[in-house]
């Protein structure tokens, strides 16, 4: 798809489509993962999106090893570039760059039963146990849990906020307009220029005749952003 908007969705937001802040996106992860101190596999997922709200393509967050995480000084190191850790996923950060083993629940086990099973070998930091995940079964489990928030607090049945369709994308562009909001807040002009060609770096786009067309295409998307931007500040009276 060329355009990367969310424009004609009859915007994103009231879809339900992206998050405000870090802490609604740790919200969300609360209600779809189990909590960071039960050291399983959830880390994964949450770090696959917490990587996606730091900035980083879909296509680089299976290539991110525990070396490239710094958390003291809270940044993601991959290739040339650095991608912010948020307070609030610390926990989920910490444990897949720490933890050899997770533990594993099965149905059939006594609540009580205790299971560590090894995580792949290796030092990639979304590992998880046994065979490593593809992009599309993260995708694919993503999506089967916002179906079924089942860890879902009682305090948070009902609170509309929390009912949310989220994507790769999605958490990336909720990230990207964050950022560019705390730097508007600090006097920064606004300007989307730079995630375009970001975003369509390393993309193929069927354009008959060199860089005009490739620069035309890069503004376009960055107006895109920018309307969806406006719309997002919108919806969550920013």
């Amino acid at each position: 798809e060329m355009s990367a908007s969310l424009v004609g969705s009859e915007m994103c937001i009231r879809d339900s489509q992206m998050v405000a802040n870090p802490q609604h996106l740790q919200r969300y992860l609360n209600c779809i993962c189990e909590a960071e101190s039960e050291e399983t596999v959830d880390c994964i997922y949450r770090c696959f999106y917490w990587l996606a709200y730091g900035g980083m393509q879909e296509e680089d967050v299976f290539d991110v090893t525990v070396q490239d995480v710094d958390l003291v000084d809270m940044i993601v190191r991959h290739g040339e570039k650095e991608y912010p850790i948020y307070r609030e996923a610390i926990p989920a950060f910490k444990n897949c760059v720490t933890l050899t083993q997770f533990r594993y629940k099965h149905p059939n086990y006594a609540p009580d039963k205790v299971v560590y099973k090894e995580r792949a070998v290796g030092n990639m930091l979304l590992r998880g146990i046994g065979e490593s995940k593809s992009i599309k079964a993260v995708r694919v489990e993503m999506s089967r849990r916002a179906k079924n928030p089942k860890f879902k607090s009682p305090s948070d049945e009902g609170d509309k906020s929390l009912d949310l369709k989220l994507s790769f994308y999605r958490v990336w562009l909720s990230g990207l307009f964050y950022r560019t909001y705390e730097a508007e807040r600090a006097g920064m002009p606004v300007d989307f220029m730079a995630a375009a060609e970001e975003f369509m770096e390393g993309k193929t786009y069927k354009l008959d005749s060199g860089r005009n067309l490739i620069g035309a295409k890069q503004r376009q998307l960055a107006s895109d952003y920018l309307e969806d931007y406006n719309r997002w500040k919108e919806a969550y009276s920013i």
